[in-house]
This record gives structure tokens, sequence and C-alpha cells, in this order.
């Protein structure tokens, strides 16, 4: 009996021992700024966060049976951070996302077996300030000469912000008043850069920008005099102004005609005479402008010389005929070929025959007519001269 009496002392003894290694724990309120707080108990204010910007507060501890869990047993921590455990102390870290204040409890337990079960907490307070002011802009619409212009600037921020050019200048014309509108009429072509400073809630961000000022978006087209079935075409619509690459849109277009987008010729062999009315339209993405141009083609008939015979003329009698040619694109140039009667001369803008013959005979003529686009037409005639 005295055997065992003394063994369970020995037990008991062993266990104070192993119990007493296992000291009280608590947070160390060296790591934090505690104050009673509104419910009347010390709580702990950890440093202030920003929204939007990344954030780690060490919670150390004193005594207990680390390893340690952590946890948030109660209240809200704020939206991006979170608690985890670096073994004998506590992490909060995370990046939070919304301002404001939050109040939450942060409770740790032991792992080890000796001292199981052990709960420690205490209330933390953190305020999350506004996120830091940055201007969000970074690219600046072209302004166009002659044309109103705006564009607002802007930050992340929703307080009121004011703005200011603190470096550089804007293109002539254009301001940026405080509240961040570019506003105005560009005068001179060109880039401008410069630098804009925001300030708002205690706080500046600045941001170099640059407006590129531009002529208007513009068409022209340069045709030749007209179009001929069957005789080369080429055409060129160009567009200035703006910054391109420019898109382009063009309408129904004669038979044999295509339009090439890429070089803006319109080229080809028109194969059907008429009036062919043409929509050519071009779009500056980099702009945001559009213009466009109506455009009649008029296709002629191929060229050819309408007279079939020559009225017979007299000696000593005056004498006018007049050659006829279809189709074609004017002015016309008339040729002859052969020798005409004494008296007589081609009139080779009017393509007429004129004067007086002196002596009868018959003659065959070759007369040749050629169009401003250079077609050419032949036909052989015989001319009479009675006596």
């Amino acid at each position: 009996m005295k055997r065992l009496i003394k063994l369970s002392f020995i037990v008991f003894a062993l266990a104070g021992v192993f119990a007493g290694t296992a000291s009280a724990g608590g947070y160390d309120d060296a790591s934090c700024n505690p104050k009673v707080g509104k419910y009347g108990y010390e709580e702990c204010y950890l440093p202030p966060g920003r929204a939007g910007s990344s954030y780690s507060f060490r919670l150390n501890t004193h005594g207990g049976c680390p390893p340690f869990t952590f946890r948030v047993a109660d209240g809200e921590i704020a939206p991006g951070l979170g608690v985890s455990s670096g073994g004998s102390y506590g992490i909060i870290s995370g990046t939070p996302q919304v301002a404001g204040t939050y109040r939450f409890n942060i409770q740790y337990t032991s792992k080890t077996p000796t001292c199981l079960g052990d709960e420690i907490d205490r209330y933390f307070n953190i305020t999350i300030l506004a996120p830091k002011l940055a201007v969000q802009t970074s690219l600046l619409k072209p302004a166009i000469t002659g044309t109103p212009y705006s564009q607002p600037l802007t930050t992340n921020s929703t307080a009121p912000v004011t703005w200011a050019v603190t470096a550089g200048s804007l293109p002539a014309g254009l301001t940026l008043a405080q509240n961040g509108v570019i506003a105005g009429t560009a005068t001179t072509l060109g880039a401008s850069t410069f630098t804009v400073t925001a300030t708002g809630d205690g706080q500046t961000d600045t941001k170099q920008l640059t407006i590129q000022v531009v002529a208007p978006l513009k068409l022209t087209a340069k045709a030749p005099k007209g179009a001929e079935v069957g005789i080369q075409f080429n055409a060129t619509v160009t567009a200035t102004g703006g910054i391109g690459p420019y898109a382009w849109t063009i309408g129904t277009l004669p038979p044999g005609l295509a339009f090439d987008s890429a070089t803006g010729i319109l080229t080809g062999l028109p194969t059907a005479a008429g009036s062919f009315p043409v929509k050519v339209s071009v779009s500056d993405p980099g702009t945001g402008t559009a213009t466009e141009v109506d455009l009649t083609l008029k296709v002629a008939a191929p060229l050819a010389i309408s007279t079939r015979t020559l009225k017979s003329a007299s000696v000593a009698h005056a004498y006018a005929l007049k050659l006829k040619a279809t189709g074609g694109v004017r002015a016309f140039k008339w040729t002859l070929k052969g020798k005409l009667p004494k008296g007589l001369k081609l009139d080779r803008k009017a393509g007429a025959l004129v004067g007086t013959p002196e002596s009868a005979g018959k003659v065959r003529l070759t007369f040749s007519v050629r169009d401003a686009l250079g077609a050419v037409s032949t036909k052989r005639l015989v001319l009479t001269v009675r006596g």
C-alpha cells in the first residue's frame, strides 16, 4: 500500500512539472495599439490600410503552446484581408478592397496536446482608407482643327478632385478646367505632350499625356474627263486628314470597274455605257470621323464614225459637210488619208469638209477620228465632184 501511494505521488508530481511548462498565453500588446473600446474592454487598433494596396501585420503572442491556429471568430474583417498562422504568431495580410472601419475577433488555439483546447481571443479594429489616388486616363482622343473638342480626365477616386497642367502645354486653343475636362477648338496641327496633376482627399497623382491635333478628314476624287467602253479607266480617290489607316466603302460600280481600298484607285475596262452614280465613303477609326463624296461616272459607248456616205459636190459651188461620230469622249480630232479635190479642205476640229471644188472627179478618202481618251475610229468614204 505504501508503495502504491508513493508511485501515485510521483505521477502527480510529473504531471505538475509538464503542466508548468505551458505558461498562460495571450496577445502581445506591444504588437498593436491597445485601448478600451466602446464596449468597455481593451481592444487592439491596427495601423490603417488602403484599399487596393497590399497590407500585412504580425500578431505577436506570448506563452501558450505553439504552433497556433488563427481564425476570425466574430465580426467582419475587411474584404480582401485574411488571417493565417506563422507558428507562434498570426499574420493579417492581403489587399483590402473596400474602404471603411472594421471590427473583428481573432481567436487562436493550440494544437499541442498539453495545451489542447486553450483559446485566446481579442477584438481588433482597422480602418481601410480610400484607394491611393491614381489618374486613370492614359490615352486622349485626337483633336481636329476647327472642330470643338471635349475630353474628361478620370481618377479612381469618388471624392472631388481638382486638376491642373503642371508641365508642358496643351495644344493651342485647348484648356484644362479644374473639373478635369479638356475643351476648346484646336488651331494648330501637331502633337502636344504635357503633365496633369490631380489633387483630392489629401493626395496627388500625375500623368503625362499627349494630344495629337490633325486636319479634318477630306475626300478628293481625281478622274479623267470621262470613261468609254473598252478603254482602260483609272481614277484616284484620295483621303487626307485624320490619322488613318482609313476604312473605305463604295457603292455599285459600272460593270468592269473595281476599287482598290489600299490605294484608293478605281480601275478597269468598262463594259457597259451609261451614267452611274457612285457613293464613296471613308472613315477614320483614329478620330471617329467619316466623310463621303458622290461621283457620277459617265461611260460613253465606243467611238464610231456614223457618216455612211458623202454627198456629191459640184465644181464652182460652195460645199460643206459635217462628219458625224457616235460614242467616245469629246473633244474629237479628225484626220484624213487621201487627197481632197482642189478647193476643199478638212476642218480637223469640227470634222467638216468645206470649200469650193475646182475640178470634177471621184476620190476615195479614209477618215479617222480620235477622242479625248485616245480611242480611234476609221471609215473609208467616196467623194464625187460633178462638173
